[in-house]
């Protein structure tokens, strides 16, 4: 116990250099967890796509239209452009094609903060109101993300057809925290939702032609894809610009998109998901490179600031270590107070660490970190006291 107090009085007499030290360390950590995550997110990545297209190509829909001339199209006012989205839309979801025509069309609806009371830390909010994500939902989103819902049930095909004054929704299983299943909830405009199920945690979904990360279902309220709730042709637009096409024919493919161009108002073309992962992954591969060289400095740069700390520390020091041993103590007392210092530094930066990462393996990630970083920094000032002689030490003033 006298060597955890030294090692303690150790760094606070030093303690804007162990203020610094404990800076690097909690930096360190989290760029290696940050790193490793991102490694694993592109392996998971790659897996998810894999199996998506494992039995079926999978083509999704791009726009090219120009940007004065899509300002020009997507007015709600512009009759001629609404007419043409709802007949595109019937085009790919009237069920005429060979094929699985889904859209992945997420939004946000305002709430009552004090509805989502219990959920604020997994959503956004201002004011008096939290921006609670929504996502577009079919039978074919629930099939390809493998979704599964612990209470209640999912939406049944009259949802998807008939325009209720209510709205079924399914919710995440963080909102479940806030809202029961079973109840009717009012929205900032004054529509109202009621719950008919809640998935199970840990659902999720990757949208590979938009932000190329996975999106947790947790805090996000599903609703059926419906025509009658399209609200103009913005709404219409996002929707289909989100469209993914699961088919063995590509001339289906071929088919919707030569519809969709020729009325001369926006410009379609489709690309194959399994082709355009590949530029995913290589621009995935690169961001991570540029991560771990980060992390290589920054780990480089925080065990040399240790290391000539530690050896700044033993010099200063030196003498009384001396007078220590002469007082009854031993060498090996005095190499557990000098690296009982370090370990205190990465048990306050794992502690400062575990307030923003919550998940088990970053905490694992960052143990693993610290055991391997204090075996090896432990090296140099051991094998300095121990080569250090009594009478040395005695000298050394």
């Amino acid at each position: 116990m006298k060597s955890i107090h030294f090692a303690i009085t150790d760094l606070w007499r030093r303690k804007w250099i162990s203020l610094l030290l404990l800076i690097q360390i909690t930096l360190l950590l989290f760029i290696s967890n940050f790193a490793i995550a991102s490694i694993k997110d592109l392996k998971k990545m790659e897996q998810e796509v894999t199996r998506l297209t494992m039995d079926t190509p999978i083509y999704f829909m791009k726009d090219f239209t120009t940007e004065a001339h899509f300002d020009e199209l997507i007015d709600d006012d512009n009759k001629r452009a609404l007419h043409y989205f709802e007949k595109l839309y019937d085009t790919l979801y009237s069920g005429n094609y060979n094929a699985d025509i889904f859209s992945l069309f997420s939004n946000s609806l305002p709430f009552d903060k004090e509805l989502f009371r219990e959920s604020l830390d997994t959503i956004t909010y201002e004011g008096n109101y939290a921006d609670v994500p929504t996502l577009n939902a079919t039978d074919e989103l629930k099939q390809y993300f493998k979704l599964e819902v612990a209470e209640g049930r999912y939406f049944n095909q009259t949802e998807y057809a008939d325009k209720k004054k209510i709205k079924p929704i399914v919710i995440g299983s963080e909102l479940a925290k806030s809202v029961s299943l079973h109840e009717v909830i009012q929205d900032a405009g004054g529509d109202q939702y009621k719950v008919i199920g809640i998935l199970k945690s840990g659902m999720s979904y990757i949208d590979i032609s938009s932000n190329r990360e996975f999106i947790s279902l947790d805090n996000t309220i599903l609703y059926p894809q419906n025509k009658h709730y399209m609200t103009g042709g913005m709404e219409y637009y996002a929707l289909l610009s989100a469209t993914y096409i699961a088919t063995s024919d590509e001339t289906i493919v071929k088919d919707i998109v030569e519809k969709g161009n020729n009325h001369n108002l926006f410009t379609w073309t489709y690309s194959d998901l399994s082709q355009q992962v590949k530029y995913v992954i290589q621009d995935k591969t690169k961001w991570i490179q540029m991560q771990l060289m980060l992390t290589l400095l920054i780990l480089i740069f925080t065990f040399i600031s240790i290391t000539v700390a530690y050896l700044q520390f033993i010099i200063q020091y030196t003498y009384e270590f001396g007078v220590h041993i002469l007082s009854g103590a031993t060498k090996k007392d005095i190499i557990f107070r000098v690296c009982m210092q370090l370990v205190l530094l990465f048990v306050l930066a794992n502690s400062i660490s575990a307030i923003f990462m919550h998940d088990a393996n970053q905490l694992i990630t960052s143990f693993i970190i610290t055991i391997v970083s204090c075996l090896l920094l432990w090296i140099i000032p051991i094998v300095k006291i121990m080569r250090t002689t009594i009478d040395q030490m005695l000298r050394w003033r």
